[in-house]
């Protein structure tokens, strides 16, 4: 499943009745058209249990509400150096 900016990709979904057999494993993904699986790179290793992606996913919120925080941050600031400059050509 491949919707938006981060994905879920299914490493085993062509195995078959007859293959080796294996834990069922996922790995999320962005969205890009850069990486390393069909053109997309890869956000975690193989998760093979609920309890693992819950953490990673609670880890990705940490991560993006942190990141999120950081470019406010940083637009605000981007931009009260903009005004800055725009005021002090006007006096």
């Amino acid at each position: 499943m491949i919707n938006g900016l981060i994905g879920v990709h299914n490493p085993l979904s062509t195995w078959k009745q007859g293959n080796l057999p294996s834990n069922p494993v996922v790995q999320l993904l962005l969205n890009q058209n850069l990486g390393q699986k069909e053109g997309f790179p890869l956000l975690t290793s193989t998760l093979s249990s609920d309890a693992e992606i819950d953490e990673v996913v609670a880890s990705f919120k940490v991560g993006l509400d942190h990141a999120a925080k950081n470019a406010k941050k940083m637009l605000r600031m981007q931009r009260d150096k903009m005004i800055a400059a725009t005021e002090s050509q006007t006096d």
